[in-house]
């Protein structure tokens, strides 16, 4: 899938584990696509384009100022997550981590408030 901005067009990153690790190496989160779209937004544009982090908050800024909407390139990455058999295994794993931290979280949370 690709994208345009400022009239040119990128071809949207795979996301797999090289991916998510140089959104890792530029600090930015990519599950936090919804909470915090601007960063995310700015590095993957980065390591789709080559540009570097500053080169792309330039051209993603001029791209806005000029009236361009950021809805072509969030619905690139989203569609590269969700394609991506990397980012599947890797949330399921997540969830289930979560699930089997939980029930221990809220015993300890029971017994908490028992003991207050």
């Amino acid at each position: 899938m690709s994208f345009t901005i400022n009239g040119q067009k990128y071809d949207g990153a795979k996301y797999d584990f090289n991916t998510h690790c140089e959104f890792d190496a530029m600090g930015v989160n990519p599950l936090m696509l919804k909470a915090n779209p601007l960063p995310v937004i700015r590095a993957y544009l980065s390591i789709s384009s080559g540009l570097s982090l500053a080169e792309s908050g330039n051209e993603l800024e001029q791209h806005i100022i000029k009236g361009g909407k950021l809805t072509e390139i969030i619905t690139t990455l989203a569609k590269e997550m969700n394609d991506s058999a990397f980012f599947t295994a890797m949330t399921k794993e997540m969830t289930e981590t979560e699930s089997q931290e939980s029930p221990a979280k809220t015993k300890r949370a029971k017994t908490t408030k028992k003991n207050a």
